[in-house]
């Protein structure tokens, strides 16, 4: 009876001294835990504090950007409506509607030197006037006079030409009202007169040009 109880009372300190070590070791492991913890948090924190400064400091530089890219915007956005002003009056000269005064510069110069049959302000209307025909008059233009202003009418500018050794087989004149920007053009084939001219009242053709038909009309 009394060995149990010796035995007990031998082993409880053995037990407490067991238990003490155990719990003393969970608590270093539990601290050991919370220290790991605390680092990977830390390590963990410092990225993110980074990642949100670096989005500010990028958030800044748009900012910035922003401010000084627009005068430049501004001035680019200026810069194409002067183009695009630019091309409109190059489109309306091609479609006729430009200053037809400008080619009173070119009396005295052959069209083939001037361009007059193929640059603005007359080329897309003369292309409109004649349609298929606007190569054959230029043919029968191969052999031509200079671009001429008629002297009773100040506003009123004539070409006229022919084939190139054939002026019987091909002919051809040009009227030019400057003011009203109005064409009349006649192409004489084999002595036969034909007339294509802007709407409204016909053209007064130049002495000139009517002596030049008259030589060339079939009678």
């Amino acid at each position: 009876m009394w060995r149990p109880l010796l035995l007990a009372a031998c082993g409880l300190p053995l037990l407490l001294a067991c238990t003490e070590e155990q719990v003393g070791k969970l608590q270093n492991d539990a601290s050991a835990a919370i220290g790991v913890a605390g680092a990977k948090l830390q390590q963990a924190s410092a990225p993110l504090a980074e990642i949100k400064q670096q989005a500010a400091t990028a958030l800044d530089k748009a900012g910035t950007l922003a401010g000084e890219l627009q005068p430049k915007v501004q001035q680019q956005v200026e810069e194409l409506k002067q183009q695009a002003g630019a091309v409109r009056e190059v489109v309306s000269a091609w479609q006729g509607k430009g200053d037809w005064t400008v080619l009173e510069k070119q009396v005295g110069q052959y069209p083939r030197d001037s361009g007059l049959f193929d640059k603005p302000p007359l080329a897309a209307p003369l292309a409109a006037l004649l349609g298929r025909d606007l190569a054959k008059f230029k043919r029968f233009m191969d052999t031509q006079g200079p671009l001429q202003q008629d002297r009773q009418q100040e506003r009123l500018l004539f070409v006229t030409g022919n084939k190139r050794h054939a002026a019987q087989d091909g002919a051809a004149y040009l009227l030019i009202d400057v003011s009203q920007r109005k064409l009349e053009a006649g192409l004489i084939e084999n002595g036969l007169l034909k007339v294509y001219a802007s709407e409204g009242t016909p053209l007064q053709a130049p002495a000139e040009v009517r002596t030049f038909i008259g030589n060339l009309q079939r009678q």
